[in-house]
């Protein structure tokens, strides 16, 4: 059975009810608009998202949060996620956000992804909903992706080593369906969600 590329996007708010399959169900639901606010500023009503972060037909399947998925996922995950059809994967903002922050991963050592790069960019679309998508494997752009290499740690996990930079970023907005990335890799590369 072949493997299946890796997740691309990650949803996960705090303090609401948005998690990545309910993402897409509110999504396709609440189009009625861009919304006004900005990160910092109260919250309005919903929807905070109001564009799929990847194109429905993009998507092969939906990992449930509290799934596992050894040996990179030997407790059940905080997350859940979307596992892409294919590589190069058009991902783009999800709603009117400020990025607060780009991760970029390398991994140094890995049985399926060595020498690999990916990001994951972290946002705010009002006071009380902040999320990021993840595993992107380029970024639109114009998004810093912090090629210095400042703020890096590396660390191990049971078969991977991996070095993690992150950059904090304010000011930068997005509008839905601006352009973030894309995501995907090629099944041969491996079945590695996190």
């Amino acid at each position: 059975m072949p493997a299946h590329p890796k997740a691309a996007a990650n949803i996960s708010p705090r303090r609401t009810a948005l998690t990545g399959p309910l993402a897409l169900a509110v999504v396709g639901a609440g189009c009625n608009g861009e919304p006004t606010r900005l990160a910092g500023e109260r919250c309005g009503a919903l929807p905070y998202f109001t564009v799929a972060p990847v194109a429905p037909a993009d998507v092969d399947l939906i990992v449930v949060a509290g799934g596992l998925g050894a040996p990179g996922h030997t407790l059940p995950t905080a997350h859940s996620g979307f596992m892409l059809a294919g590589e190069g994967v058009p991902v783009v903002s999800p709603g009117l956000i400020q990025i607060t922050t780009v991760r970029r991963v390398t991994y140094l050592s890995s049985p399926t992804r060595q020498g690999e790069r990916d990001y994951a960019v972290f946002f705010s679309s009002c006071e009380d909903v902040e999320g990021w998508l993840g595993h992107l494997t380029a970024l639109a752009p114009g998004i810093p992706d912090n090629a210095s290499g400042s703020g890096c740690q590396a660390y191990s996990t049971s078969d991977e080593t991996v070095e993690s930079c992150t950059l904090d970023v304010s000011g930068f907005t997005l509008a839905g369906g601006d352009p973030l990335g894309t995501g995907g890799l090629s099944a041969e590369r491996g079945d590695r969600a996190s």
